[in-house]
C-alpha cells in the first residue's frame, strides 16, 4: 500500500475529531525501522485527552491494519492553536 495514501487516510480521519483544525501524518524510515509522525492542531473546544484516546483507539488501530503490523513507533504532537480573535470593525 502506498505510504501517501495511508497517511491521507488517518490525516483525514483525525481531521474529523471534534476541534481538530489541522492534522498531518508522516511516515519515516531510520535506521531502526519505520515510524510515525502526527501533529495535530486543535483549537480551545477540544479535549486533549480525548484526541489523544481516539488517535491512540481508533485511528492507530486502522492505521496497523491497513499497513499490516502488529504496532508502529509514533510520535504524536498536541498543539492547541491560539485563541481566535474576533473581526474588529473599524
Amino acid at each position: 500500500m502506498e505510504a501517501k495514501a495511508v497517511t491521507d487516510a488517518l490525516e483525514a480521519e483525525i481531521g474529523e475529531y471534534p476541534g481538530v483544525r489541522r492534522a498531518r501524518a508522516l511516515l519515516v524510515r531510520s535506521s531502526q525501522g519505520a515510524g510515525l509522525r502526527l501533529s495535530i492542531l486543535y483549537g480551545q473546544e477540544a479535549d486533549p485527552a480525548e484526541l489523544r484516546r481516539r488517535i491512540q483507539d481508533e485511528a492507530l488501530p486502522r492505521l496497523h491494519a491497513a499497513l499490516e503490523r502488529e504496532s508502529i513507533p509514533t510520535v504524536v504532537r498536541l498543539r492547541l492553536t491560539p485563541r481566535e480573535q474576533p473581526a474588529t470593525v473599524v
